[in-house]
């Protein structure tokens, strides 16, 4: 993939993290000499997200809300209206539940050094479900922002004042 990046005059940088993480896994399973501990990064990682989520819920900064601004680019401090900021709160409560669930369910496969069940989780758990799941993300996060009444990005950079005609599109 790094190559096939380069020759397309793309940066390399996420395939080469991904050919560093799978190095870093293979070595520690390796070293282990047990076929499960591959998989320990991505449990740690899953376990970290939930935490990280969770934590950004309680700092009243959530984590939809941030990815959502390094995607878009929207002021921050829109993100942070209390008449947008409860839509990004439930959506990262949807986030943290699957990352939780996502750990926990590896992480007892790995507890019981079932390294094949645990491939096939690991595999259903990634792109099969995270797609799904930005997707309702998306449509639940944008009818959540549509109900809260608060101004659409444009309406909150011109300064209106209510009655917001609301975000029409995107989340």
């Amino acid at each position: 993939m790094a190559l096939w990046r380069i020759r397309k005059g793309q940066q390399p940088s996420y395939a080469f993290g991904g050919i560093i993480a799978i190095a870093f896994a293979a070595a520690l399973a390796l070293r282990s000499g047990r076929a499960e501990t591959y998989f320990l990064p991505g449990i740690v990682g899953a376990a970290a997200g939930a935490i990280g989520g969770l934590i950004s819920v309680v700092a009243g900064r959530p984590l939809a809300a941030w990815s959502s601004w390094f995607y878009r680019q929207w002021p921050l401090e829109w993100y942070w209206r209390p008449d947008v900021r409860p839509a990004y709160t439930s959506v990262t409560w949807v986030w943290i539940a699957f990352f939780a669930a996502r750990a926990g369910v590896q992480g007892v496969l790995f507890a019981q050094e079932r390294p094949e069940m645990l491939a096939a989780a690991k595999v259903l758990t990634s792109w099969p479900l995270i797609v799904p799941l930005l997707i309702a993300s998306y449509v639940y996060g944008n009818r959540k922002l549509h109900k809260l009444g608060g101004p659409n990005v444009d309406e909150y950079l011109a300064g209106h004042q209510p009655p917001y005609a609301g975000q029409q599109r995107g989340f």
